[in-house]
């Protein structure tokens, strides 16, 4: 079917997706699936967790959610922005995530083998790096001075340290600090990564996480 995929963060965005597009986000921003081909008074579908090597239901499924638990990928997707990957438009990148969810599910499929676990995990990350090619495609095809610097160790440290206690009054010294640069630099990459001041989008990620923590638990 057809979908409509918003988020919220860095940057509002609603994008159509067609059968066989693949999106990356952060499990930490604001992000919403929208039917196209279902009225709305249909109401909100349910997700139901299934096993992959279980047949599809009947009617087909609209939409596959997966999780990997890689912190350094999810703060970068964090930063960029939700990561798609079309069928009609990146069709080699498209083929190669494809044949990697194929692997998945054959290795789901057959529980005898005892390198199964480490198997999995490994074809998980060569989804992921798939999904990242997308990135370095765009910076590869923008202009020099458009294209955004890939996120150093440095600048995932500092994000890194906010999210162990997005409570605490950051300052941009405290930010450097856990990076190991001096402001300055700090806040002059952190712009070339990110696009973005690091106060603008700690003032993001610190809403993101108070709101999840409202819909997640029970706050006033």
């Amino acid at each position: 079917g057809r979908l409509r995929f918003e988020s919220d963060f860095p940057n509002v965005k609603s994008v159509e997706l067609g059968p066989g597009d693949a999106v990356a986000l952060s499990g930490l921003s604001s992000d919403v699936f929208r039917s196209l081909d279902r009225p709305s008074a249909d109401g909100v579908g349910r997700f139901i967790q299934r096993d992959l090597a279980d047949p599809a239901p009947p009617g087909g499924v609209e939409l596959v959610l997966g999780v990997a638990p890689s912190e350094s990928i999810a703060l970068a997707s964090l930063m960029i922005g939700p990561i798609i990957v079309r069928r009609d438009e990146h069709p080699g990148l498209s083929r190669r995530l494809w044949a990697a969810v194929d692997m998945l599910e054959e290795e789901y499929a057959d529980t005898s083998w005892i390198d199964r676990e480490p198997m999995i995990r490994r074809i998980a990350e060569i989804m992921l790096l798939t999904m990242g090619r997308r990135v370095f495609a765009d910076q590869r095809e923008a202009p020099a001075e458009a294209a955004p610097s890939p996120a150093s160790r440095p600048i995932m440290l500092a994000i890194n340290a906010f999210f162990r206690a997005p409570e605490s009054a950051w300052t941009l010294a405290e930010l450097a600090r856990a990076a190991g640069m001096s402001r300055s630099r700090f806040a002059e990459e952190f712009k070339l990564s990110t696009g973005q001041t690091p106060a603008r989008a700690i003032s993001r990620m610190r809403l993101t996480a108070t709101a999840r923590r409202l819909a997640a638990e029970a706050l006033s």
